[in-house]
């Protein structure tokens, strides 16, 4: 019995050590049938990224090429368009832009007492009248000589601006440049840089030549409208919003200060500039030739 005991022995031992390999053997499979699973998983995924990747390249630039070709449509279409309106007659549609309504600014124009006359007496800064006596104590290196003006104390270097005066029975109102002559022999015409309206002996614009206008247009509310952009300046009636007349060529440097003129030989009387527009008038020139001429009964638009 002993003999036998070792042999015994021996042989559960080899049958433990081949199971042991056995299954040894069978995880070493089943991990190769993973990684090989995982690396077919890994492969076919990476084909997949790179075929999206694909169809993004090629739909971005299928995207690319429509939107080329949108450019390219768009611009025929305008090329077109223009030369229909070019036949029919029409503005392009930049210009027609330009012309469009522009509404102008109500202006705070107070008077400057630096550049007023000496016969002129100022009050409240909106006011002015002809004095009988003329002031001893005056410093004229600002004012205007000869004629009875004084000036707005602020000016304008762009934009579209609006003001109203009550009027009195002699009056001169208009605009005038920061470099326009104030000594000698200065007349409140555009040569000297003056753009105004009067009624003195007649109702006239201060054009070259003097153009008149009928007595019947005077207004009591004279609106005055200054476009310092397109150089032009518009006189209308305020109450009736008639249109007066219209200087388009004003001859300024670019940049430079417009200013508010205001003369009057009326003793009686004060002209009145209002606080608040009595009833605001937008302007708007069009047509240089037609408002040009003066003629009143237009409508302000």
């Amino acid at each position: 019995m002993n003999r036998k005991a070792p042999t015994v022995d021996a042989e559960v031992a080899n049958r433990e050590l081949r199971m042991e390999n056995k299954l040894q053997q069978e995880i070493i499979m089943q991990a190769r049938k993973v990684n090989q699973k995982e690396a077919k998983c890994q492969k076919k995924n990476a084909e997949e990224v790179q075929q999206m990747k694909e169809h993004i390249s090629i739909t971005e630039m299928g995207n690319a090429k429509l939107k080329k070709h949108n450019n390219k449509l768009r611009r025929k279409i305008s090329k077109l368009k223009k030369q229909i309106r070019s036949q029919n007659g029409e503005k392009p549609l930049m210009t027609v832009m330009k012309h469009q309504r522009r509404y102008a600014l109500p202006a705070k124009v107070t008077l400057d007492f630096n550049t007023a006359h000496r016969r002129l007496i100022l009050s409240d800064k909106r006011t002015a009248k002809l004095s009988g006596c003329p002031r001893s104590s005056h410093n004229q290196q600002q004012a205007l000589d000869g004629q009875p003006v004084v000036l707005g104390r602020k000016g304008f270097t762009s934009g579209r601006h609006f003001w109203q005066v009550g009027v009195n029975n002699q009056w001169k109102i208009g605009v005038t440049r920061a470099s326009a002559q104030r000594t000698g022999n200065v007349t409140l015409f555009p040569h000297h840089g003056y753009w105004c309206l009067s009624h003195w002996k007649h109702f006239s614009a201060l054009a070259t030549p003097m153009h008149r206008l009928p007595e019947g247009a005077v207004p009591r509310e004279l609106g005055v409208c200054v476009d310092v952009d397109e150089k032009w300046v518009s006189f209308y009636n305020a109450e009736s919003k008639a249109h007066i007349f219209s200087f388009t060529d004003m001859d300024f440097r670019e940049g430079e200060e417009i200013y508010p003129v205001f003369c009057t030989q009326d003793e009686k009387q004060d002209l009145k500039i209002r606080r608040q527009p009595i009833l605001p008038c937008p302007i708007f020139v069009s047509d240089k030739k037609t408002v040009n001429t003066g003629r009143t009964g237009d409508k302000c638009v």
